[in-house]
């Protein structure tokens, strides 16, 4: 079976408070003469204390085109990348060299050739490492991501596999939109990267302690894709986030687990961990209810969320790192799950050896 080893994430000393974007945003709103104050509750509800943005508030001040939004994106996304593959390199020893696959993640803008080729160069990784960058799951990405990582390390059992995810989310934000859904976005989300070493069952590593893949269950659901994505202007990328998305999360996930816990030969009774990307407090809510769980029990989701907000892609890394750092003990099975554009869901059963 693949093994999912040590993990690295991107953290930078710059931290934006909630509270201070809640502010940035009711000036920048006013100007306009509309209710601001009834849209702003969605700041302290958001179970957010804080986060990473790549720029002072003020460069949120200038209307800037999709040109020189997507010129800062691929200025960043090498950089944040670097750091986070980096602490994934050191904390499983390993180089760059012993890598024989990247499998790299974004949606929040656009680099052609892909962002793997510049870190390729820059980081020493070998001439003959395989390449797959996907663009376009967004908050799905990172489950994703392992999962297709996994498939690989199981068909190339003595090979390792470099999942990394990368977005600068506040790229999105859009000035002069007075919607709703772009004040909710802005709440929500921000930047990061993370980065998780998977190895098959014949890699020199694969004694190590890791999180052993089971099953992956992949699902998308019929007549969705306006849920989530992005609407492409002339300014840059601006999110499509519907309200409908806990009450499908209500809808379609227990069916989801069902058949993942069934291919994985396990019961609900053997889940002993959920590892859930935390796209926002009502959809983690929507989640423990449908998963049968506590209400409050995704602790290193919600964790995630307060300390860093909804990354989008690498927010499952994230949560995935903790979690290895923190209760990861021998034996306990459990379920990594993340929902996003498609509308679309990804179950990965596990267990930690």
């Amino acid at each position: 079976m693949p093994r999912i080893l040590q993990t690295g994430v991107y953290e930078s000393e710059d931290r934006l408070a909630q509270s201070d974007l809640k502010d940035f945003l009711r000036k920048i709103f006013a100007a306009w003469d509309m209710d601001i104050e009834r849209m702003l509750p969605v700041f302290d509800s958001a179970e957010i204390s804080e986060r990473q943005i790549s720029f002072p508030l003020e460069w949120y001040r200038t209307e800037r085109s999709f040109a020189e939004r997507n010129a800062e994106y691929q200025r960043l996304i090498p950089s944040m990348a670097k750091k986070a593959i980096a602490e994934c390199l050191e904390r499983n020893q390993i180089g760059p060299e012993a890598i024989d696959h990247i499998v790299f993640l974004s949606t929040t803008g656009i680099m052609t050739p892909s962002p793997e080729a510049t870190l390729i160069n820059d980081m020493g990784f070998r001439m003959d490492v395989k390449r797959t960058p996907v663009w376009g799951l967004g908050c799905l990405a990172g489950a994703v991501g392992l999962s297709r990582g996994c498939e690989l390390a199981r068909a190339y059992p003595d090979q390792a596999v470099l999942v990394v995810a990368a977005e600068v989310c506040s790229l999105a934000f859009q000035g002069s939109d007075r919607t709703k859904k772009n004040v909710i976005a802005t709440a929500l989300f921000s930047d990061g990267a993370g980065a998780a070493l998977i190895v098959g069952d014949e890699h020199p590593l694969a004694a190590r302690p890791g999180l052993q893949h089971l099953h992956s269950q992949s699902a998308i659901y019929p007549d969705t894709q306006e849920v989530m994505g992005w609407e492409v202007l002339d300014t840059g990328l601006s999110v499509l986030l519907h309200k409908s998305i806990p009450a499908l999360v209500q809808r379609e996930l227990r069916g989801d687990l069902i058949r993942t816990l069934e291919k994985a030969e396990m019961c609900e009774s053997d889940i002993d961990f959920v590892l859930a990307h935390p796209g926002g407090a009502k959809v983690l809510d929507a989640m423990e209810e449908v998963l049968g769980l506590n209400q409050g029990s995704l602790t290193f989701s919600r964790d995630t969320l307060r300390r860093f907000g909804n990354m989008s892609s690498p927010t499952l890394l994230y949560v995935l790192h903790r979690f290895l750092q923190g209760d990861a003990r021998t034996g306990k099975k459990g379920i990594l799950a993340a929902l996003g554009p498609g509308f679309s869901s990804e179950l990965i059963a596990c267990q930690m050896q």
